[in-house]
């Protein structure tokens, strides 16, 4: 009978522990993945915002530099 009840008992605190490890889990796991995607996405935009102003850089025409140094 002592085991039965213990059995019982565990299945009570466990499970409700259980479910909240779960649930806590699963939303600080999406709430992390959500996050890097997101970083993911702005270090990807950086590169090209870079890459563009660079390409740009080297495209430009020589009297288009000198206009610009004079204004």
């Amino acid at each position: 009978m002592g085991s039965e009840m213990l059995i019982i008992v565990f299945g009570v605190i466990a499970t409700p522990l259980y479910v909240i490890f779960m649930v806590v889990g699963s939303i600080a796991y999406t709430v992390i993945t959500i996050f890097s995607i997101r970083a993911f996405f702005y270090y990807l935009q950086r590169r090209y915002r870079r890459w563009r102003r660079r390409r740009q850089r080297f495209a430009r025409e020589p009297e288009d530099v000198q206009l610009q140094e004079i204004s």
